[in-house]
């Protein structure tokens, strides 16, 4: 008598731990291709063979590269709210919190060009409910760090540092972009001498803007 055995299939990753692991293979694929490509030839075909999924599975953890890319914001905003809550006890004055401010920033080069994409790009095709959980989240976010921001900066008052972070993620924006122009751009100020003066530094700018915002936010009535 002979027996047919079917193959065994694949465990379906039906338990929320399995879940989130491989909703971050996904993002982690995402993360590394975005490291070396520009955001607009990324398809979701690439990043399902990057993390080793079918195309169609990864379609049951996010509907759009947009949505991972997002979550690939939101992981690495979180990150930095929570490297600033351990380093806020250490800042000796307001300008030791700008320093470190203007460094952790600069250091972290995907969540600049994750955040010059976010208005212009990322938010473009989002369903409602994406677009309202995620502004949520950032929303959480900034209220659990506008009192640290007030207390580090001297500043005294949640409202004022709420509207001290907004000016701080204009200025991450339009910065990063001056810093970083395209190649054919860079190459052209590189050997032209009288473009020598739209060559920036991020960090130091960005130090030098911070203290401007903070200076003008301390001399509001």
């Amino acid at each position: 008598m002979v027996i047919n055995r079917k193959a065994p299939r694949k465990r379906r990753a039906v338990t929320e731990a399995l879940k989130d692991a491989r909703r971050d293979a996904i993002l982690a694929a995402a993360e590394a291709l975005f490291c070396n490509q520009a955001f607009e030839s990324i398809a979701m075909s690439d990043i399902a063979a990057a993390a080793g999924l079918a195309k169609g599975t990864l379609y049951l953890y996010f509907r759009t590269r947009e949505e991972i890319f997002l979550a690939l914001l939101l992981r690495e905003f979180s990150a930095w709210l929570a490297d600033f809550a351990k380093a806020a006890a250490r800042f000796a004055s307001p300008e030791a919190a700008l320093d470190w401010i203007a460094a952790s920033l600069a250091a972290r080069r995907e969540l600049l060009r994750l955040a010059a994409l976010l208005h212009l790009v990322l938010e473009r095709n989002l369903p409602v409910e994406t677009a309202r959980a995620f502004k949520l989240e950032v929303e959480a976010g900034l209220t659990a760090l506008a009192p640290r921001v007030a207390e580090a900066l001297r500043i005294g008052d949640e409202a004022e540092a709420r509207r001290f972070l907004r000016w701080l993620q204009a200025s991450l924006v339009g910065l990063y972009q001056l810093a970083s122009p395209a190649p054919a751009v860079r190459a052209a100020m590189a050997e032209e001498p009288r473009l020598a003066g739209l060559a920036i530094d991020f960090e130091s700018e960005l130090r030098a803007m911070l203290g401007a915002l903070l200076k003008g936010t301390r001399e509001r009535p």
